[in-house]
């Protein structure tokens, strides 16, 4: 099972003039720090952090439009180009 949601990311400027972002886990009992990127040895580390948050605190909400729709589509008109891009995200998303 994977660490409750939601995420945050939190600034962290350092001595030595760099800045970390570390993504926290901010549900209670289990608050705690999950990684921690560094902007010393990747340039994207704030982008990188924003992007991670977003998609996994949006996870569950876009794996079930899709099944949602997957349903809805499946009932009547079923373009396959459509089934077959729902089928592949979700499978990406590791829900099928």
């Amino acid at each position: 099972m994977s660490t409750p949601r939601p995420w945050e990311v939190e600034r962290h400027d350092q001595d030595d003039g760099t800045i970390s972002y570390e993504i926290w886990c901010i549900t209670a009992p289990t608050y705690h720090r999950i990684v921690t990127l560094n902007d010393d040895d990747n340039e994207a580390a704030r982008a990188d952090a924003a992007l991670i948050v977003r998609s996994v605190n949006a996870h569950d909400a876009l794996v079930a439009a899709l099944n949602a729709a997957k349903d809805y589509i499946g009932n009547g008109y079923q373009p396959p180009e459509l089934i077959d891009q729902i089928g592949a995200a979700l499978k990406l998303a590791g829900e099928t």
